[in-house]
C-alpha cells in the first residue's frame, strides 16, 4: 500500500513549508479571535467602526496568507538553484504582494484600536488627541505602503532577490521605525485615558495590561528587522527569506487578534467608568443604556437635597445625555427628567434604568 507523499518537504534547499504551517496557523486563531470579538457584541444593532475595520484586517490577513500559500507552491522559500528565472520572477512577485497585505492589515489594525478609543472615552480632550493620532498613522501607513511599493524600478518593483532592487535595509528600517513609533503611541493613549479615572489602582492596572498585550507587536517588528538584514546577506537568499517572512506573518496576524484582546466582555465591565457611550445591548459588554429621553418639570422637598447623577455622554447624534435626579433627604425620591420618550425598560415609570454600574451622587445646597 502507498503511502501519500507529503504537501511539503522541508530541507535545507526548501523551507516553504514551515512558511505555508505558521501562516495558516496563525490565520486561523485571527479568525477565531475575530469571530469571538462579533461574539461579545451580540444584540448591538450596528457594529462599530472599529469592528468594520477589524473585520477587513482579518479579511485581508486571510487574503494574504492564501497569497502565502500559493506564492509557496509555486516556489517561494526554495533555493534559487531549483527555481528557472520565470519561477524567480512568479516567487518575486508573490512574496512583494505578501508585504503589501500585511502593511495595510497592520495599520487597519491601528485604526481599529484608535476607534475603539474613540468609543470608549466621551472626554473631548482625549478625543481630540485620539482624531490627531489616528490622522498621524493614516498618514504614516500610506507613507509606509507607498515605501515599500516603490522600493524599486517601478516597471519591476517586486524585484527584490536578483539585487536589482534598491538597498533594501533602509527602506523597511524607515517602515519598521514608523511602526514601532506608532504602537508606542496606540500603547499611552489608553494609559492616559485610563490614569485620571476615579477607579482603583489594580483597575487601572489591568486595563493598560490589556492594551499591553499589543506590545508584541513592536518586538516582531524589531526582529524582522534584523532578519532582514541577515537575508540581505546571505548567499541564500531565497531560502534566508523565509525567516523575516514568517516573522512578517506574526506580526501581521498577531496585530489583526489583538485588536480583539479589549472587547472581551470582563475586561469591559472592570473598563465601565460610568461615562461611555455604550448600552447593555453591546452582548453584556458595555455598560451604559440610554434613555434618549428630554427634561420636564420637577419637585424638590427639603432644604437640602440630594441628587444621583448618571452621566451619559457621547456625540451629539447619540441620543445620550447627563442627567440628575433628585430626591429630599428626609421623603420619597422625587426627579427630574419625566420625558416624552419613556426609558427602555422602564414600563410606566419616567425613571432612567441603569444596568451593571453605580450611581454618581452629588450633594448640594440649595
Amino acid at each position: 500500500m502507498s503511502k501519500t507523499p507529503p504537501a511539503f518537504v522541508v530541507d535545507a534547499t526548501d523551507h516553504g513549508g514551515v512558511a505555508v504551517i505558521v501562516s495558516t496557523l496563525l490565520m486561523t486563531w485571527s479568525v477565531l479571535c475575530f469571530l469571538i470579538r462579533i461574539y461579545t457584541r451580540q444584540g448591538a444593532s450596528n457594529l462599530s467602526v472599529d469592528d468594520w475595520l477589524c473585520l477587513a484586517a482579518t479579511v485581508i490577513a486571510v487574503l494574504q496568507t492564501i497569497v502565502t500559500c500559493v506564492g509557496v507552491d509555486a516556489g517561494l522559500g526554495k533555493a534559487q538553484s531549483l527555481l528557472s528565472a520565470g519561477q524567480l520572477d512568479t516567487v518575486e512577485k508573490y512574496a512583494y504582494a505578501v508585504v503589501l497585505l500585511c502593511i495595510l492589515v497592520i495599520y487597519l489594525t491601528k485604526a481599529s484600536m484608535l476607534f475603539f478609543h474613540l468609543r470608549i472615552t466621551p472626554r473631548k480632550d482625549h478625543q481630540k488627541v485620539v482624531w490627531g493620532l489616528l490622522g498621524l498613522v493614516s498618514a504614516v501607513g500610506i507613507a509606509s505602503f507607498i515605501l515599500e511599493a516603490a522600493r524599486c524600478d517601478a516597471t519591476m518593483p517586486w524585484n527584490i532577490f536578483t539585487r536589482q532592487c534598491l538597498d533594501y535595509k533602509p527602506i523597511w528600517a524607515a517602515v519598521a521605525a514608523m511602526d514601532i513609533a506608532t504602537e508606542i503611541l496606540l500603547f499611552a493613549m489608553p494609559i492616559w485615558i485610563v490614569w485620571d479615572l476615579q477607579m482603583i489602582l489594580s483597575t487601572k492596572l489591568l486595563i493598560c495590561a490589556t492594551f499591553a498585550l499589543r506590545l508584541p507587536v513592536i518586538a516582531a517588528a524589531a526582529a524582522h528587522l534584523w532578519h532582514v538584514d541577515h537575508f540581505l546577506n546571505s548567499p541564500r537568499p531565497t531560502v534566508a527569506y523565509i525567516i523575516p517572512f514568517i516573522i512578517l506573518q506574526v506580526e501581521t496576524h498577531y496585530a489583526t487578534m489583538s485588536s480583539t484582546f479589549p472587547c472581551i466582555g470582563p475586561f469591559m465591565k472592570n473598563l465601565n467608568t460610568r461615562m461611555g457611550t455604550m448600552g447593555p445591548e453591546e452582548a453584556g459588554a458595555y455598560a451604559l443604556e440610554s434613555t434618549r429621553s428630554a427634561g420636564s418639570a420637577s419637585r424638590k422637598s427639603g432644604s437640602r437635597t440630594t441628587a444621583n447623577a448618571s452621566v451619559q455622554s457621547g456625540p451629539a447624534d447619540t441620543g445620550y445625555s447627563f442627567r440628575i435626579q433628585k430626591r429630599g433627604t428626609g421623603g420619597a425620591g422625587e426627579k427630574l427628567g419625566s420625558s416624552a420618550h419613556r426609558s427602555r425598560g422602564s414600563d410606566d415609570s419616567g425613571r432612567m434604568i441603569i444596568h451593571k454600574t453605580t450611581d454618581t451622587t452629588i450633594e448640594f445646597d440649595e
